[in-house]
């Protein structure tokens, strides 16, 4: 029993401590207000994609318990559309605590223009 606990923490361990990132930039304000960041350190290309995280600062609740939002995204810039690989949802601002992980990856995106999706994406794109 102690062997499976210790595994189990040291499990979540290296989860939690996977989440950590460098530095945040923010590049983006929603019109409802929430802040993107972008970390320009962990922006990878891949076979002509580019994939990026991004962090969510929400400024009110979603599901009312979640206040932040990490994002693991794959880019097609020749197209500019993006699509979420992996999907962190945080109980505190800035990505802190414990999260609650969604790794279902989704549709191809195109953000409507001067969204903060759209200021994100352009971003990537540039590097």
């Amino acid at each position: 029993m102690n062997k499976l606990h210790t595994f189990i923490i040291l499990l979540c361990s290296l989860m939690i401590s996977s989440l950590s990132f460098g530095e945040w930039t923010k590049v983006a304000i929603s019109a409802q207000g929430d802040s993107y960041y972008l970390d320009f350190d962990r922006i990878r290309k891949h076979n002509g994609s580019y994939y990026y995280w991004t962090l969510t600062d929400l400024l009110q609740p979603l599901g009312s318990k979640f206040m932040s939002v990490t994002n693991y995204s794959q880019a097609d810039c020749g197209t500019f559309a993006f699509k979420q690989l992996n999907n962190n949802f945080f109980k505190q601002p800035m990505g802190k605590g414990i999260g609650e992980t969604l790794s279902e990856e989704s549709e191809w995106m195109y953000p409507s223009p001067t969204s903060a999706w759209e200021i994100v994406l352009k971003e990537v794109c540039d590097q």
